[in-house]
């Protein structure tokens, strides 16, 4: 399992470049219009409006101008994701979508599992903010934080969070991720979803540890932990 607790977060900065950021933000604001004529009727009545209601019929990453930046394999390269004896990581299941957040539009307070689930699916939530009028900040658990570009956001499952009111005219984005490491049934209904990545070895640093002899040390990740209050 991932040894992330489930009300807390850490945060890896320069997880994409700004100029990768920049052009994350420049595909989602011209393609806004694309996104939004994708059909959601199953989302209807959603507290969620714009792109961001769109999460489930779409996989950001699945575009083809951003697949260059390999993102998947950024993802396994993260230390959260070491391989250790509980378990390997070796394939993972992701959904990300956009978040394009125009004047008076926000995300109001959330998690991204119910915390009342007596069996929930594990994940962890991750968010990246790539553009708009700064300073601008993510409330989380209540702290407002202000967001740099490119930094990766790695959220436990029930850590509330929250986008306040954007009261520009320049548009807030970002761009999210919730990440399995089991298979989310619902894989097999919403195919558009989820992209299931497998771990390509060359770049799997317990592998090159392993080929040079040495011990997997750090199995828990690092980062900077945002205790929850």
């Amino acid at each position: 399992m991932v040894h992330l607790d489930p009300y807390k977060k850490v945060e890896f900065p320069h997880f994409l470049t700004e100029e990768e950021s920049l052009h994350v933000a420049h595909i989602l604001r011209r393609d806004e219009h694309k996104i939004l004529d994708i059909p959601n009727h199953d989302n209807e009545g959603s507290i969620y409006t714009g792109t961001t209601s769109k999460y489930n019929v779409y996989n950001l990453l699945t575009h083809p101008d951003i697949r260059p930046l390999e993102i998947p394999n950024r993802l396994f390269a993260l230390p959260i994701f070491t391989p250790g004896k509980a378990s390997w990581f070796s394939e993972l299941w992701v959904q990300s979508w956009g978040n394009v957040l125009h004047q008076t539009e926000d995300l109001k307070v959330h998690t991204h599992n119910d915390p009342h689930n007596p069996q929930p699916n594990p994940l962890i939530a991750c968010s990246i903010y790539l553009d708009g009028k700064d300073p601008n900040y993510t409330h989380w658990d209540g702290i407002p934080q202000r967001n740099e570009r490119g930094t990766l956001h790695v959220a436990g499952m029930y850590h509330e969070h929250e986008v306040k009111q954007n009261i520009h005219t320049t548009p807030r984005i970002s761009m999210a991720m919730d990440i399995y490491w089991n298979e989310p049934e619902i894989t097999h209904i919403e195919t558009k979803r989820f992209l299931h990545i497998k771990r390509p070895t060359y770049i799997s640093e317990d592998h090159i540890r392993r080929m040079k002899g040495k011990k997997n040390e750090d199995i828990h990740g690092h980062g900077v932990v945002i205790e929850s209050k």
